[in-house]
Formats: C-alpha cells, structure tokens, sequence
C-alpha cells in the first residue's frame, strides 16, 4: 500500500525540525500556551499588562501565571517593560523569542518544502 504525503507527515516532519533548534530554555504546556497568548496579543498590536494576564482564568490562577511568567522572564521568553504607572508591567516577548519563531517559521517552511519535493 502506498502511502501518499499528508499533512501529518508535514507536521511530523516539522516536529523534527523543531526538535533540534536549541536556544532557549524550553517551556512546559503551560508556558507553552502563556507564550502563544503573549505572541498572539503582540501581532495583535494589544498592550498586554501583567494583570491583564492574571485575569485569564483559562490560562491558570493568578498565582500559577505569575510564577510561570516568573519562570519565563528568568528563562529568557518575555520582558516585562514599564509603563507610564510604574505599578503595572508590560509583557512582551523578548528579542530571542522573536528568533525562535523565526527559526520555527523556517522549519515549517522546510517541512513542507521536503513533503512537497518527495519522489
């Protein structure tokens, strides 16, 4: 039986791809998820303040978002800038996580450039 290339094997082949970049510290799901919100507000041109995470419930308590945006400042991912009230901080992701979605943007390019170039 022969087995045409799918999106699955697009995406798998991605995964490889991804797997090997190193850089940054990696993420857990959660982190993961908190990243993509952060990307997603950014491309969104939405200013994003610490305590408009902490009001994601789905995202986790309070007290678990700031731990993870914690663990992802010390990890590299984000920054956290001032604002004109010095009580609240901006969070953006940092310039390395920016290069890391460059490189995962190559590798999806890649993957699908390799299922498509396949005898």
């Amino acid at each position: 039986m022969q087995k045409n290339t799918s999106s699955a094997d697009i995406y798998v082949r991605f995964l490889q791809l991804a797997h090997a970049l190193r850089g940054l510290p990696t993420l857990d799901p959660l982190e993961d998820r908190i990243l993509a919100f952060v990307a997603l507000a950014s491309k969104n041109k939405e200013r994003l303040s610490v305590r408009d995470m902490m009001a994601q419930s789905e995202l986790g308590s309070p007290a678990m978002l700031h731990a993870r945006l914690k663990s992802m400042r010390e990890k590299g991912w984000i920054i956290l800038s001032d604002t004109d009230d010095t009580r609240r901080k901006q969070v953006e992701l940092s310039q390395a996580a920016w290069l890391h979605f460059d490189k995962l943007s190559k590798c999806l390019m890649q993957a699908t450039q390799d299922a498509t170039n396949k005898p």
